[in-house]
């Protein structure tokens, strides 16, 4: 739940605004609003990292398997978590991504990939190209922009000190996607927005510190 989430070595972490924790629980939270419980289905991670994503999206949905693009290490799994998602997810490097079958995904996840792709709106017209009909696109993003309730002078500071690379990079405001940049791209694309934030949101309580972050979720229809 939002107050904490196991995280994949299995220990209870509190949640700050740039932990894995905190992005995999916003995550969960925002999936409740896709049709994914009590049956089984088929996701893509695009860009799985740590695979700490997908390892929480197999655990919370136990008919789910799994394809992940680009695991950059070994996942840190307690023996719990490996016995749940045993046999039931397939590593797949970028060389290879070209064998991954169009159209044949009901859910795609995108987690602080797009941020770094020039044409990031290639990248998530290509994604889309991956959904199954009725099937749906999960993204989260650094906002492009920082916190209303952080002092404007911190801001300037950190905007000035970023021309110099002295900025500290989880508060680097020129990096990042808006809502309107996601929600414009997706309506391009023929998808229906089920969400788009720029904060994280969870029983009327905001969390976030400098930069919120952008997240959205889209269904092909």
């Amino acid at each position: 739940g939002p107050s904490g989430v196991q995280s994949c070595a299995g220990a209870s972490r509190p949640l700050n605004a740039y932990s894995e924790t905190e992005r995999i629980s916003y995550m969960l939270d925002d999936l409740d609003l896709a049709s994914l419980s009590n049956r089984s289905f088929k996701f893509l991670d695009f860009g799985a990292g740590t695979g700490c994503i997908s390892a929480s999206v197999l655990v919370r949905f136990p008919q789910s398997s799994g394809t992940l693009v680009d695991v950059n290490k070994r996942l840190d799994l307690n023996e719990h978590i490996q016995e749940a998602i045993k046999g039931r997810y397939n590593n797949i490097s970028w060389d290879n991504v070209k064998s991954i079958p169009r159209h044949s995904f009901d859910l795609v996840i995108s987690t602080d990939v797009l941020e770094h792709i020039p044409d990031w709106k290639s990248a998530f017209r290509s994604l889309v190209t991956y959904l199954a009909p009725g099937g749906y696109l999960y993204v989260q993003a650094p906002s492009r922009y920082p916190s209303p309730n952080w002092p404007y002078q911190g801001i300037v500071v950190n905007k000035l000190k970023g021309y110099f690379n002295l900025n500290d990079p989880g508060r680097h405001v020129r990096h990042g996607l808006s809502s309107k940049d996601l929600y414009d791209c997706a309506v391009g694309c023929d998808l229906l927005a089920l969400l788009v934030s720029e904060d994280y949101v969870s029983h009327g309580q905001v969390f976030c510190d400098f930069k919120p972050r952008t997240h959205a979720l889209f269904m092909k229809p």
